[in-house]
Parts: C-alpha cells; sequence; structure tokens
C-alpha cells in the first residue's frame, strides 16, 4: 500500500501473499515490470533472483512457461555477466565426450548437506557412486552442521565449506581439484551459488534435483530429467543441454518409522478424508477451486490440510474463506498442524491430493509409502511432473491425471472404490520398496552412465 508503484517492492512481498494464499495481492507475473530491461540497482536485483522460484506455483500454460523461462535467461546474464567462455555443448557426434581417467572426480554443491530433503536424495546412493569408481567432492555453502552433516563427511575425504568464501576463492578452490564435472543440488533456491558456476568453475557444469527449472546460466552445461519430465518443450524452457538419466530422477533408502493404520479412515469417520502435507508456498488458485470442485463431486467428503504453518491465523482465515466462496462450508476444511512424527498425518487421509502446477515431491513419497494413494496433474514444464515421475516410476500411471476434469474424475474413482484403497494400504508400501526409486545400487550406475555420456565444450 505504501509503495504500490514500487517492482522491486512487489516482488519482495509476492511470495509472503502466495504462502498467505492471497493469490490477489500476489498477482504479479515476472514478465510486468521494466525491471529487465536496464541494468537495475543492487536491491531491485536482488527481488529479480528471488521471485522465478515462487513464480513456478502460477505457471500453467506454455507462454508462461516460454516468459518465465526468458526472464530467467536475462535475469541471469544481469546477475552473473560472466561470458561463457566456450560455446554450449555440442551436437555434433564426433565431439569428445567427458575424459575418462581410472576414477571419475564429480563435485556436488549445496546448502543442504545436513537434515534436509535434499540429503535424503543425495545420502542413499553417494556410497554406491563412490563404488562405482567415483571420487565424490562435497561443496557445502552453510556453516550448519548436525549428524546428516557427519554422514556426508564419513562418505568422502573430500568435504569442504565453501560458504564463507567469495566467488573467486571458491573457483580458485574447486578449480584446483580438477573436477571432471561439477553439480548443482540448488538452482535458484536458497544458499546456492550459481555464481561459481557462471565462472566456468569445472569444464562439465550440470544441475540437478534441488531445483524444478532451468538455472538460467550461459555456462550451466547440463540440466538431468528422467524419461518422464521429458516432453516435446523441454528444451524451449531450459537453457541448458537435456540429459535425461535412465531410470527415476532420484532415488533414497531410508523411510522414517511410522506404522500404517490397519482400518481405512472413511471406516472410522464416516466420511472421505482429502488431504495434503504440501507447504502452502506451492497452493495456487486454480488448484484450491479444483480441490473445492472435487468436494463438491464427492459430497460425502472433507479436505484436511496439516502443516504446521496453518498456526498463521490469516493464513487459516483465508483457506476457510476461500472455500466458503465456492460453496464449501468450514465444516468440511480441517485444517490441523502435524503430528509428533508427521507421517501419522497421513494414517487420518483416505486419498492425497496433490498440488498443481507446482507438484509435491517427497510428500508424494511419504504418502505412498504410508499407503495413500495420490492424485496428481501432470503439464509441460519440469515443475509439474516430479510427483507423475513418481508415480509411474512406482506402478500407478493411472493416478496421473492430463487435465482438470481428469483430476477430479480419477480422486472421485478412487473415493468410490474402498477395497482398492484397502488393498493400497496393506501393499503399497512394499511395492514402493521394490521400485526403482529405491534401487540405489542402480541408479548409481544408471547415473554414472550418464555421466560418462556428456561431452565437453
Amino acid at each position: 500500500d505504501l509503495a504500490p508503484k514500487n517492482h522491486a517492492f512487489q516482488l519482495y512481498t509476492a511470495p509472503i501473499f502466495d504462502y498467505l494464499c492471497e493469490f490477489k495481492s500476489s498477482d504479479l507475473t515476472i514478465n510486468d515490470h521494466a525491471l529487465l530491461e536496464t541494468r537495475s540497482e543492487e536491491p531491485d536485483l536482488d527481488a529479480l533472483k528471488v521471485y522465478p522460484f515462487f513464480s513456478l506455483h502460477h505457471n500453467t500454460q506454455h507462454g508462461e512457461h516460454k516468459k518465465h523461462f526468458e526472464a530467467i535467461c536475462k535475469i541471469c546474464d544481469l546477475a552473473y555477466p560472466e561470458k561463457a567462455t566456450a560455446k554450449s555443448p555440442s551436437n555434433n557426434l564426433t565431439a569428445p565426450r567427458i575424459q575418462i581417467r581410472k576414477r571419475l572426480r564429480v563435485g556436488f554443491i549445496s546448502a543442504d548437506f545436513h537434515d534436509h530433503v535434499i540429503s535424503r536424495f543425495t545420502l542413499s546412493f553417494f556410497p554406491d557412486l563412490s563404488k562405482q569408481d567415483v571420487d565424490v567432492f562435497l561443496y557445502s555453502n552453510n556453516n550448519k552442521s548436525d549428524q546428516t552433516t557427519d554422514r556426508f563427511k564419513e562418505l568422502t575425504r573430500n568435504f569442504y565449506c565453501i560458504n564463507n568464501l567469495d566467488t573467486d576463492e571458491a573457483h580458485e578452490l574447486i578449480s584446483s581439484h580438477e573436477l571432471d564435472i561439477l553439480i548443482d543440488l540448488s538452482g535458484h533456491t536458497q544458499g546456492n551459488r550459481l555464481d561459481i558456476f557462471a565462472k566456468r568453475t569445472a569444464s562439465i557444469q550440470a544441475s540437478w534435483l534441488g531445483y524444478p527449472g532451468t538455472t538460467g546460466l550461459q555456462n550451466m552445461d547440463y540440466i538431468f530429467i528422467d524419461e518422464y519430465s521429458a516432453g516435446a518443450n523441454i528444451d524451449v524452457y531450459c537453457r541448458e543441454k537435456v540429459a535425461t538419466l535412465e531410470g527415476p530422477l532420484l532415488c533414497f533408502k531410508d523411510w522414517q518409522e511410522a506404522k500404517i493404520c490397519e482400518h481405512l479412515p472413511e471406516k472410522k469417520n464416516g466420511f472421505i478424508t482429502l488431504g495434503t502435507l504440501n507447504h502452502p508456498r506451492k497452493y495456487s488458485e486454480l488448484q484450491l477451486d479444483t480441490w473445492a470442485k472435487t468436494l463438491h463431486q464427492i459430497p460425502n467428503s472433507k479436505l484436511l490440510i496439516a502443516r504446521s504453518n496453518l498456526k498463521a491465523s490469516r493464513l487459516r482465515n483465508n483457506l476457510l474463506e476461500f472455500f466458503h466462496q465456492r460453496g464449501i462450508p468450514e465444516s468440511r476444511i480441517l485444517l490441523e498442524g502435524l503430528k509428533e512424527n508427521y507421517l501419522d498425518s497421513y494414517n487420518q487421509i483416505d486419498i492425497s491430493l496433490d498440488t498443481f502446477p507446482y507438484t509435491g515431491t517427497t510428500t508424494t513419497i511419504d504418502s505412498l509409502w504410508m499407503g495413500v494413494p495420490v492424485v496428481t496433474l501432470t503439464g509441460d514444464a519440469l515443475h509439474q511432473k516430479a510427483s507423475a515421475s513418481l508415480l509411474a516410476h512406482c506402478g500407478y500411471p493411472e493416478w496421473i491425471a492430463k487435465s482438470i476434469p481428469d483430476y477430479i474424475q480419477i480422486t472421485t474413482k478412487l473415493a468410490q472404490n474402498d477395497s482398492l484403497r484397502k488393498t493400497l494400504r496393506q501393499n503399497l508400501r512394499r511395492e514402493v520398496i521394490q521400485s526403482p526409486i529405491r534401487d540405489t545400487k542402480s541408479f548409481a550406475k544408471n547415473f554414472l552412465s550418464t555421466l560418462k555420456t556428456l561431452r565437453v565444450k
């Protein structure tokens, strides 16, 4: 209200309004401002670097994805003015591939080598990767240290903390290790070190896992995806060259212990519980509107949203008002905090509803682990495909919707089939354990195989 024409301030505050589901207040696309047309002052540039991550919540169509891609590339060119030292990865089949020595030297940069969702995936396969004649180098952009950090340090002697190093210092350190490939695990998330990649610190540089979209960097050579993340327009949305992994995009081995309740919540409560544990930052107006329509389609149902964020009364009130305006009474919306063991919250849910267009990843895996089916809506861009990829690799592509009517129909059919849901409650965990996302040995082998196909610039 105080600065209605200050684009930078609008960019800073838009994610806050998104968190609170005040979509009208955050109704600002990344392409609606003039800051991209000129070298802006540092505070404005900081705002531009923040917003791409949050703008993913609303991008659903090809035109939006294309504009988002163009904006991120412009932002990166402003923020990291270092020019590419060579051309893009060659499409020439005779171009030399990565120079393979007896042991490959692979580096990973992340701010999340501690108790964090990214660590759930990387810790699972690093031991198997190290057995594949690979020397793993880890560069932590965070002083935070815990038991998970200790486990990383036990995996490799090459663990370095770089959060206190500036770009040139970090570049010098990492360059001295003569890596074959350097991999970014952060993208445009907090604590990233895209500055190091912009400076061309390794002959081959790639982005993977931490961010569902292009980095926009000229010097980021590749982005890793899997076959279910590929699509006709992926190359259009990514400045990097796409490298497709054989098998899933990620894997992990260890799940938190949690007992699955034998009886369906429907039998105990007398109504179907649709639910989500996804973070409110992934909520969108279109998605919540679809959930309201789904509730209308399944009259004997309620929606459970379980998040610690719901301690904020403003968020609670906004959600209740949103559904009230669409004819859903407050009695059908259950807003709760998480259980002490957060996985126990899934024992209250009959069917998990995935967020869109920015889908879940860990929440999707956790729901399947707890025997609860997940309905997701896929799309063209990477941030729309994570759950679809996981469901496909776990053997349940029938829960992947390609349209909103399809999303509602799949949910309705699951609600009508209590015998199927009971069977899933008994068998789904075992099926997930037997799926490719649990096969860390094969994942490490396939990951290394992909690395060896990459071509130097």
